[in-house]
């Protein structure tokens, strides 16, 4: 499982251990590139945009010829867009009952379409080590939350509830 080969990575001897064994430290090979992922809700579309050497956005990366990177429809209206340490994306999908957290790994292939079970989160997606973080609201309305996730479990850590103004409104959150 990846979670635990890199937290192993973390102790010195045991990296010099797998590397003379070739034991490989990720699950998945990816190109060494970086790349733009922009979601498009109204075509239900994940685009994925080389980065230039420059830092300019290049050509859309294609399946095959004219068929996006992730063929349309695989995630009704995608919210949300952020990748792992080891190349998996993770794309929210939103205004759909239930909402679900779908992760693909680095070629497109969607490796779950349920990664946190009862996933009702809608809005904005960001990962930092091996936690994701999401902010949003149960589908049905309510206090906007910050949720953090673990990736290596798929399961809740914690969460908090993001201030609204004096008259109880949000802020906007997301």
């Amino acid at each position: 499982m990846n979670c635990l080969i890199r937290k192993a990575c973390q102790v010195g001897v045991l990296i010099l251990i797998l590397l003379i064994w070739g034991v490989s430290l990720f699950s998945q090979v990816c190109e060494c590139n970086d790349y733009l992922y922009v979601n498009d809700p109204a075509l239900d579309i994940t685009h994925k945009f080389l980065i230039n050497p420059d830092g300019t956005v290049g050509d859309e990366i294609f399946s095959s010829g004219t068929t996006p990177w992730l063929a349309p429809n695989v995630i009704t209206n995608p919210h949300g867009v952020v990748a792992d340490a080891a190349g998996n994306l993770y794309i929210s999908q939103i205004d759909t009952d239930p909402t679900s957290l779908y992760q693909i790994s680095c070629d497109g292939t969607v490796q779950s379409t349920n990664f946190i079970p009862d996933w009702d989160r809608t809005l904005n997606l960001t990962t930092i080590g091996t936690t994701l973080y999401s902010i949003g609201r149960d589908p049905n309305g309510g206090q906007y939350m910050l949720y953090s996730h673990d990736l290596c479990s798929g399961s809740d850590i914690a969460s908090i509830e993001l201030p609204s103004d004096v008259n109880g409104d949000n802020f906007g959150w997301g």
